[in-house]
């Protein structure tokens, strides 16, 4: 007995003495101060667990600091980029690219700070975790091949707000940061728990990481890095969101809205960065599929505030949901200035393979969403010249095959507009990109019907029948080929007397949309008769 009491009360004396956590948090604070000069990378993750299925976004920031006090930070958001943040040691420059907007402000802030300006995930400490911190082990991560001796600095607290642009709770808050013993310097940081009012409704297990690599000290940085130079087009802001662009020509006709409520409604946003939705196991038992369409709020930023699921399978409506929260779109502009609004969209879920299960149409649902789009088009009406300008805008920057399939509906609407030299513009360049997959007949067909209106317009009859022409040439697309082509052009020179070019393009159309054949005897009759046939939605598409 008395030999069990010595060994129970020697235990402590053996035991590892782990320094006072907040010692350890000070010297991290204060630790790139120690070097002239400092350089590293850091990934950062968002996952999101609905029924067990994790969802995740990715992005990164690469840091060079200079001490004292000067940084300069360059962020994206998966291949976008989301930032510059810029220190000299007075003050400090956040620039947005996706607003054209920048700020100033006094004094030097830190680097989690500024990503939540940006709109990305920020974790800094905060007093209500910093109080509860403790040293609970040592751990060793390896960092650009080499390991490092970690003191591992664990908070626990039962609820947390978190910071950004969307309000959203923690509860059950673990975060945990790895930092280097000899460097002094935090390598890794975790903020685990449950999240209400995020990408769901219901709180469910979300996980933030961010990791650092490419450590470098004391090299040689030039200090132009440290200089902030507004970018070409860019405006002085005092708050994101509130002034800065120039304003989309024609009347926007956004109705007074309160703070964060939507002033317009853009259909067909294309996201910039999405998130594919994972279906939960519910659903995969019961082999559901089949397309969720929601209404999108997006805010200044091109962040999704709310997304709300207006048709499509129940069990899938939450998994939708909670991939749409997580995209990210250009902004939408308003007299000058980004602003909250709607959008919609579509999410599809695969059927799963070997299901029989086919999804099921409800027209009371589908009745009903299209009286909300209807009611959202009435509320924030748009001009021609409003519609380019929101198109252009949501185009802005892209390249590619999103342009490529951007272009047949940019070249219509600058038609539309009146703006005939955009539209000449848009529909040549559609007509220069090369083949590349089923769309590309679509693209003939389109740029050509858009050139021989344009001629139409400018007087030149004889270029307008040469492009009805090169239009019927198209090789034919799924669409073409069900729906069948475009008739604006073949009706305007009809009502100008051109018969002969116009039965001439039904003879060509007839290659590619054989299911219209009947259709274009029919209308061939009619314009023999010296008629203009009704060609009904051809008109339209």
């Amino acid at each position: 007995m008395r030999l069990a009491h010595f060994g129970f009360l020697a235990l402590p004396l053996f035991a590892e003495q782990f320094p006072d956590a907040a010692t350890v948090l000070e010297q991290n604070a204060a630790a790139l101060k120690n070097y002239h000069s400092y350089q590293y990378s850091a990934d950062i993750t968002v996952e999101v667990s609905v029924e067990g299925k994790p969802m995740k976004i990715a992005s990164t920031a690469t840091v060079v600091g200079l001490n004292p006090g000067r940084f300069r930070i360059e962020s994206k958001s998966g291949e976008t980029p989301a930032g510059t943040v810029v220190a000299d040691g007075e003050n400090t420059w956040i620039y947005v690219p996706l607003l054209k907007q920048y700020k100033k402000k006094a004094g030097v802030s830190g680097w989690q700070d500024s990503m939540q300006e940006l709109g990305l995930p920020g974790m800094a400490l905060g007093s209500k975790l910093a109080a509860s911190a403790k040293v609970v082990r040592i751990e060793t991560l390896e960092v650009d091949g080499r390991a490092h001796d970690c003191w591992v600095v664990e908070s626990r607290v039962e609820e947390l707000a978190l910071g950004g642009s969307i309000e959203m709770m923690m509860r059950d808050v673990v975060h945990t940061v790895w930092i280097d013993r000899q460097l002094g310097i935090d390598l890794q940081t975790t903020l685990s728990g449950k999240v209400q009012g995020g990408p769901v409704a219901e709180a469910v297990e979300g996980r933030l990481k961010i990791t650092k690599h490419s450590l470098r000290f004391n090299e040689d940085v030039p200090e132009s890095l440290f200089t902030f130079t507004p970018p070409e087009g860019a405006r002085q802001t005092a708050e994101f969101g509130v002034a800065g662009v120039e304003p989309a020509p024609g009347p926007s006709h956004a109705p007074k809205a309160a703070p964060g409520e939507p002033q317009a409604f853009v259909p067909n946003l294309t996201p910039l960065q999405s998130v594919e939705p994972v279906a939960p196991d519910s659903a995969r038992g019961k082999g559901a599929s089949g397309m969720v369409e929601l209404v999108v709020t997006v805010d200044p930023r091109g962040l999704v505030t709310k997304a709300e699921a207006l048709t499509g399978p129940q069990v899938l409506r939450q998994a939708a949901v909670a991939a749409v929260r997580q995209w990210r779109y250009r902004p939408v502009i308003r007299d000058g200035h980004p602003v909250y609004a709607y959008t919609d969209a579509m999410v599809n879920f695969d059927a799963e393979s070997g299901s029989k299960d086919e999804p099921k149409f409800d027209l009371s649902e589908q009745v009903s969403a299209a009286e909300r789009m209807a009611g959202l088009t009435a509320k924030y009406p748009r001009s021609p010249q409003q519609a380019l300008a929101d198109l252009e805008q949501d185009c802005g920057g892209a390249s590619g095959e999103e342009r490529f399939y951007a272009l047949p509906q940019m070249a219509k609407a600058a038609l539309a507009a009146g703006a005939l030299d955009k539209a000449a513009a848009y529909a040549s360049e559609l007509l220069g990109q090369r083949e590349r997959d089923w769309n590309y007949g679509n693209a003939i067909h389109a740029g050509n019907m858009v050139l021989g209106l344009v001629a139409l317009r400018n007087g030149s009859v004889g270029q307008a029948k040469h492009y009805l022409l090169e239009a019927g040439k198209t090789p034919g697309s799924p669409t073409l080929d069900s729906f069948g082509p475009n008739m604006a052009l073949a009706k305007e020179l009809l009502e100008k007397g051109e018969r002969e070019v116009v039965l001439e393009y039904f003879s060509l159309c007839k290659a590619f949309w054989k299911m219209g054949g009947q259709r274009l005897e029919a209308w061939a009759a009619t314009v023999r008769k010296g008629g203009v046939p009704d060609f009904g939605a051809n008109l339209m598409y």
